[in-house]
């Protein structure tokens, strides 16, 4: 059984081999070729080598598979037309998912690219007009009319990457379409997704039926229950409640509805008297249904194939090991689809399931002074939320503390819900308009089950006022800095090692002293590796300024000796739904990420939204000791009440409001100075009365020119003590035509230009002129746009510089 184990775990480790290209990948293969020949016989230690590089190959292959032809010559053709109009053809391979009636999103099997034949998945985010909305369904022809792209990568350094999670799924390209009419081909294709259609119109009557009794939010938390967020995903609001208490997991389907599924199924056939093999055929065959009915997300797939093991080995009168069906059912998945171990959903599914085996059991044996009917939950939360916990601290850097009791509340009632969502989906029928008009006799029938109905909505309202309690916690989330790949290897190799101490200890009693020694070591070392790595990044990083990747406007992060510094925070617009902003969707994700819980100071170059629209949200998670502002910010005779608001916001919040005098110095930390420059008034225009700030780190200069146009840029080099030579310039205006000329540039002589400007924006900036200006002058051009975030690590003397986007 350990051997089956093993090589399941060899086979995985050799896909994460293929995708990693970092040095202690090399670490990793020595560890395991020691491993191979540290068993006891050499024959294994060679197999398991063998399954190894099988795992190794595959998932090499299938990381490897580039972009179709289609998609590569369409982007091709849209670099070279400012806006092109470009037509696919191709079939419909997912349900239709919509964020306003006119706003549909689903994935598409590439047939004709410009009516040339092409191949490939895309997935298409289509508009129509009103009263004109699109409603799909598996294996339709479509011909669409608009753009192709590629999936945007993570715009700032550790933030989420679309393309690489479209790559899991094999889909390289984004089309953003217009409009929309059926295909032209033969129907063969639409006769082979007969069956998808089957489950899709399931799911899609299941849904509309709970939507028509309750409300949208209460309706898809009851279908995400028993079909997964995927299938009936949550409204945003509502799915930030479940993450900030750590049960994101109950709104995806996993073990339990699968065991829900195979039990109910199996004491029926029980009950009928049915024999043990044709029991387990039926449970197999009933649990893929499920996952059809559910659309297949990585979750239930996990389970299922895990589940389908156990009933083979039932329907073969072989003994269960769960361990066993665990490994089997997970490297099955991975063999047809290795892509699927860097889904974040599959990784948590897996290690949860993994700590409930290996140490739910030992743990309750522990709570021994506990209840059998409290421990018993008590231990298989905390193994799971012990398992989980080092991944999530890699991935987010969160940790939920209230995960216990959220846990042990929604548990209660979600597990009363799951009932109530099976039930409502069996009565479902019963509440058609076809049923209800062709009987109207047994209208007590549909009475009942909206009463039904009554009960599920009052259940929802208990669950989420519980949780609403414990959300009024103080900072039910704690945010840490991510952990390092070699940190999160060590943990799990803790893990491990912990879980299998019992049985080493039955196999070498005399290593007692030795085991509990080498497992107090490793423990130990956990916070070392990571004070260790933070030591290198000061050492190696004395002073980090990040231009963040914040669409069109300017957000610039400082760090130095412990304090940090944020030079404006980015725009704020308008959505479909309200408003969004740069602060919440890209500055306060970078801040959690590098562990960062307050900003020393913060300065607005000047009162445009783009400049200061994201600060708003940053003072609801974030910590602000001062802001400084511009000299005559609030006295230019123009209305803004964006600026007036979040001027009341922070005096609600204590924040120290400063001006800058016109060139005035601040010592920000003992090697980095600050110096301050408002050559003209901003009376005179916000632009060009932009708050100028240079920064000395011991020979190196940074500038930070805000929106300068000309008549600002001329005032600056003629103010007396302004040093115009410059290292590394933030281009003034976003590389507007109307900034950047050229007695500005022969006087600061830059080596690096970094232009933070959104992709695609309105106003075409950065001007190609202003550009090849820069160029000319020998200065290397970096753009948010193009090459996402731009660090540049400074020693005072040297400094490099690197970029997010590949």
């Amino acid at each position: 059984m350990g051997i089956v184990v093993l090589y399941g775990v060899f086979y995985i480790f050799g896909i994460i081999l293929a995708g990693l290209a970092s040095p202690w990948t090399v670490g990793v293969c020595v560890a395991l070729l020691g491993m191979c020949f540290w068993l006891q016989r050499q024959r294994q230690g060679v197999l398991m080598l063998m399954v190894c590089l099988l795992g190794w190959g595959n998932g090499s292959y299938h990381q490897r598979i580039p972009a179709s032809h289609g998609v590569k010559q369409l982007v091709s053709d849209r670099s070279s037309v400012p806006h092109p109009q470009q037509r696919i053809a191709g079939i419909v391979l997912s349900d239709v998912t919509h964020k306003t009636l006119q706003k549909s999103a689903f994935t598409l099997q590439l047939t004709q690219c410009d009516k040339q034949a092409c191949t490939g998945k895309v997935k298409v985010f289509l508009t129509t007009r009103e009263g004109n909305a699109f409603t799909g369904v598996y294996g339709q022809q479509l011909v669409l009319k608009g753009r192709m792209d590629l999936p945007g990568t993570a715009e700032n350094f550790g933030g989420f990457s679309y393309a690489n999670y479209l790559a899991t799924q094999k889909i390289h390209g984004v089309f953003y379409g217009h409009t929309f009419s059926p295909g032209l081909v033969s129907n063969g294709s639409f006769q082979q997704f007969r069956l998808m259609r089957f489950f899709q119109r399931t799911r899609s009557f299941l849904l509309s039926t709970f939507e028509s009794h309750l409300s949208l939010a209460h309706a898809r938390l009851l279908g995400s229950l028993i079909l997964g967020d995927t299938a009936s995903p949550v409204p945003d609001a509502l799915k930030t409640q479940f993450q900030a208490l750590g049960l994101q997991h109950v709104l995806a389907v996993s073990g339990y509805q699968v065991q829900l599924v195979v039990l109910t199924l199996v004491l029926l056939l029980r009950y009928l008297r049915c024999s043990v093999r044709l029991q387990m055929m039926m449970a197999v065959f009933a649990l893929w249904s499920f996952v059809l009915l559910t659309g297949a997300p990585a979750s239930v797939l996990r389970a299922a194939a895990v589940a389908s093991w156990v009933c083979g080995a039932q329907a073969m009168f072989r003994k269960q090991n769960i361990l066993q069906s665990l490994s089997l059912g997970i490297c099955s998945l991975l063999v047809i689809w290795p892509l699927l171990v860097w889904d974040i959903g599959f990784q948590f599914s897996a290690l949860a399931t993994l700590g409930l085996i290996l140490s739910a059991r030992p743990l309750q044996l522990h709570m021994t002074w506990i209840p059998l009917k409290v421990s018993e939950p008590l231990a298989a939360l905390l193994a799971a939320q012990l398992w989980v916990l080092p991944l999530q601290l890699f991935h987010f850097g969160t940790f939920a503390w209230l995960f216990l009791p959220g846990n042990l509340w929604a548990g209660l009632w979600t597990t009363l819900l799951t009932w109530g969502a099976v039930l409502a989906a069996l009565f479902s029928p019963l509440l058609s308009p076809l049923f209800v008009g062709g009987f109207a006799e047994l209208s007590w029938v549909t009475g009942f089950a909206q009463g039904f109905f009554g009960l599920i909505d009052l259940g929802i309202r208990c669950l989420l006022a519980g949780m609403g309690v414990l959300l009024y916690m103080p900072h039910p989330v704690a945010y840490f800095p991510r952990l390092s790949p070699g940190v999160l290897t060590v943990s799990y190799m803790v893990l491990i090692a912990i879980s299998a101490r019992a049985g080493l200890l039955r196999l070498l009693p005399k290593w007692r002293a030795c085991l509990n020694i080498t497992l107090l070591a490793l423990v130990m070392s956990l916070p070392a590796m990571q004070a260790v790595a933070y030591w290198q990044e000061s050492q190696q990083c004395p002073l980090r300024v990040t231009y963040l990747s914040v669409g069109q406007g300017d957000a610039t992060l400082v760090e130095v000796g412990g304090r940090t510094l944020l030079i404006d925070a980015g725009p704020r617009w308008k959505t479909a739904t309200g408003f969004d902003d740069a602060g919440k969707r890209s500055i306060l994700p970078y801040l959690r990420q590098r562990g960062i819980s307050t900003l020393d100071l913060v300065v607005l170059s000047h009162a445009h939204l783009d400049h200061y629209g994201g600060l708003g949200s940053l003072l609801q998670e974030i910590a602000v000791k001062e802001v400084m502002l511009p000299v005559g910010h609030g006295h230019t005779g123009e209305p803004m009440p964006g600026f007036d608001f979040l001027l009341r916001q922070l005096k609600e919040h204590g924040v120290k409001l400063t001006t800058a005098t016109h060139g005035s110095l601040r010592i920000f930390s003992p090697e980095v100075k600050l110096f301050f420059w408002q050559a003209l008034s901003a009376a005179e225009g916000h632009n060009d009365g932009s708050l100028v700030m240079q920064l000395q780190h011991q020979r190196l200069r940074f500038l930070f020119a805000g929106d300068l146009e000309v008549a600002g840029e001329k005032a600056l080099l003629n103010t007396p003590g302004f040093v115009a030579h410059t290292d590394i310039l933030k281009v003034p205006h976003h590389g507007s035509s109307t900034s950047s000329t050229r007695p500005f540039l022969n006087a600061l002589q830059p080596r690096e230009a970094v232009i933070s400007v959104g992709e695609r924006n309105r106003f075409r900036h950065p001007s190609p002129r202003v550009v090849e200006r820069y160029e000319r002058l020998g200065t290397r051009v970096w753009r948010t746009d193009t090459q996402g975030a731009v660090c540049v690590c400074s020693t005072g003397k040297t400094y490099t510089l690197t970029h997010a986007k590949p």
